[in-house]
């Protein structure tokens, strides 16, 4: 990851208080020990909460590093969001992503230490 993207993710991650953009779950940035402590969930469930750079709009589709591109996003909804042929636009993504949420349908665990967990 180039250090301009590192910057703008770690701007998106305290801007955003540290929550994902797109299902509203803590992440952290350099410790899944810690986190899994934290949060009562296990170390494989936590490294799918480490904070990823994600680009609202695509690099292809003419999206570029700038900060405001750049939203701070879980590796899971990261990964999801790119699994299919074409990714959903960023809007459309979160709309889905807290549908799911809402109905327990999108991380396979909740978690133990967060007052306002989603």
């Amino acid at each position: 990851m180039s250090n301009s993207i590192a910057r703008a993710r770690a701007y998106a991650f305290y801007r955003q208080e540290g929550r994902c953009c797109y299902c509203d779950y803590p992440m952290y940035v350099t410790s899944p020990q810690k986190y899994a402590q934290l949060y009562g969930c296990s170390h494989r469930q936590a490294l799918q909460m480490q904070c990823t750079a994600e680009h609202l709009v695509a690099k292809c589709e003419g999206g570029s590093n700038r900060a405001s591109n750049i939203a701070a996003a879980c590796k899971l909804c990261n990964l999801r969001r790119h699994q299919g042929k074409i990714a959903l636009p960023s809007q459309a993504y979160r709309d889905l992503v807290q549908s799911k949420v809402l109905e327990g349908l999108w991380h396979p665990f909740r978690l133990m230490g967060s007052v306002d967990q989603p």
